[in-house]
């Protein structure tokens, strides 16, 4: 097995926390501006008397299950992130994965990026158990990138189906080939990793987002041993795929629209890609008007899709504060089995 770099933990290991930049700033209100402004379009864009009318009609007792399949996704998830772990020779019991997961979670929402929530994960599962901070980061990490190739590949062949479906075949094309290149791509860079960080050294302002791309990249060589474990991280997480397709499919049920179940399914993958750009606040602004461009174009109705894609970013915030009810119950028993143990 490869030697992993060091994943880019520094700024959560050290004491000092480093003052925002007015950079940083500037880009936090453009991306508030740019929510407000977008969702202002989206509702007068929207006939109001239909909306009012999709909310009004809304049957609640679907949402028992929609929480239930927010559950089920997250112990899928939280398995899968042990599976990582056995990986590097650790074994954890899964009630403590679990509660790193959901808690990390919790405490990763208030963090205005994906990253913060995964090194919450990681500090809440190096918090109750022995593991060091260096695999249990690696493992969170490459999750991630199990997760993202999976979705590349979802991608890449539900845009050929959506072929069969729409005119954009151009467009749908560029889609699928982009994402099939992306995978081509990773494998490549994955493969010859070494050879291109030794030939292509980069310094300067570089540095430190490259580093960071390449510790993506080497946090995947934890499979290079496991080959039969990676298929079973990889075939869950289409498990998961299809989890969050039921999902949105129950959201759809309580609002009585009839959307097929299968362009959820091909449309799912490429929202799940564009919430990696930082344009959305508590996943509402971009992820609403992706879902209401692509739905309309198979001529789901507007306010039935900006209704559920609300809804599905208020469940998952609820759900997700249920981490935090979990930690207040839990945090003062596992503190004191620490002291006394």
């Amino acid at each position: 097995m490869q030697p992993e770099t060091p994943l880019p933990t520094d700024p959560v290991t050290t004491k000092t926390k480093a003052p925002k930049t007015l950079k940083s700033r500037l880009f936090s209100l453009f991306r508030f501006v740019f929510v407000v402004c977008l969702l202002g379009f989206l509702i007068q864009k929207i006939d109001l008397e239909n909306l009012r009318g999709v909310v009004n009609n809304i049957e609640h007792h679907y949402f028992f299950l929609v929480f239930l399949l927010w559950g089920m996704e997250a112990t899928v998830r939280a398995y899968n992130w042990g599976l990582l772990l056995r990986c590097k020779g650790v074994r954890v019991p899964f009630r403590q994965i679990f509660y790193a997961y959901i808690t990390g979670s919790f405490f990763g929402y208030f963090v205005p990026s994906s990253f913060g929530t995964d090194v919450s994960r990681f500090i809440a599962l190096s918090k109750q158990t022995t593991i060091r901070m260096a695999d249990a980061a690696v493992s969170v990490v490459a999750l991630n990138v199990v997760s993202l190739l999976s979705l590349a590949a979802t991608v890449s062949i539900s845009a050929l189906v959506l072929m069969l479906y729409m005119d954009e075949t151009l467009i749908l094309a560029l889609v699928s080939l982009g994402a099939f290149s992306g995978i081509v791509t990773f494998c490549l860079l994955f493969h010859y990793r070494n050879a291109l960080k030794a030939k292509f050294p980069v310094k300067g302002k570089l540095a430190k987002p490259v580093g960071k791309f390449w510790s993506m990249v080497d946090a995947f060589s934890v499979f290079e041993q496991h080959y039969k474990l990676l298929t079973k991280v990889l075939g869950l997480t289409f498990v998961i795929q299809i989890i969050a397709t039921l999902i949105v499919y129950s959201i759809a049920l309580a609002v009585q629209s009839d959307i097929h179940i299968l362009f959820i399914f091909l449309f799912m993958p490429i929202i799940a890609i564009s919430r990696l750009i930082p344009l959305s606040i508590a996943n509402l602004g971009a992820e609403q008007g992706i879902f209401v461009f692509l739905f309309a174009l198979v001529g789901v109705p507007e306010a039935e899709t900006f209704t559920i894609s609300v809804l599905l970013s208020t469940s998952a915030m609820l759900f997700i504060l249920f981490g935090g009810v979990v930690y207040l119950v839990c945090e003062p028993r596992i503190a004191a089995s620490r002291r006394t143990g």
